[in-house]
């Protein structure tokens, strides 16, 4: 699921390497809000710590 982000931004790049640069930028904002999400997945789990 981690390796979302980063194929989005790789598109992204491909896509301003071959001057789409709209969508470009449009993937580049898609990474970063998939990025926050996962964040948002992963920060609000509790974490299970037996002493």
């Amino acid at each position: 699921m981690m390796v979302l982000p980063f194929l989005l931004l790789f598109a992204g790049l491909v896509a301003v390497a071959g001057n789409k640069r709209e969508l470009g930028m449009g993937l580049w904002f898609l990474s970063l809000l998939v990025t926050l999400g996962l964040f948002a997945m992963h920060a609000t789990d509790t974490l299970s710590l037996q002493w």
